[in-house]
């Protein structure tokens, strides 16, 4: 990207959020009841390939650290400039399952500044 923009040009872009990706299932825990236990994070330092069951089909994902995305952008001539863990809008809130979104952050937003 550092090469299609202008200098002190703006990179904006979201990720599904490392904590989301780290173990794999991507799902809570639930008890034998049905409710909700936890949210897995496992092996999160161990970046790459993971494999993972979604709308309906398996699918290839990779996993970073938010420091190897912070990283990776400084390292590429970007000023990191917001980083942003979005929840759903006070409007969603009667939606089923929404209250549990609070739960884990589901998405990562960067917004970096072209500085080279």
């Amino acid at each position: 990207m550092h090469h299609f923009l202008k200098a002190n040009g703006t990179f904006i872009f979201s990720i599904e959020h490392p904590v989301f990706t780290a173990e794999g299932s991507q799902d809570f825990i639930y008890d034998e009841d049905g409710n909700i236990i936890s949210f897995p994070v496992d092996h999160y330092f161990d970046s790459g390939k993971r494999t993972v069951h979604f709308l309906g089909q398996d699918m290839t994902k990779y996993h970073r650290t938010i420091t190897q995305y912070f990283e990776s952008l400084r390292q590429n001539g970007f000023r990191v400039d917001q980083l942003k863990e979005p929840t759903p809008g006070e409007e969603m809130q009667d939606i089923p399952g929404m209250r549990d979104e609070f739960r884990r952050p589901m998405m990562l937003i960067f917004s970096a500044t072209n500085i080279k």
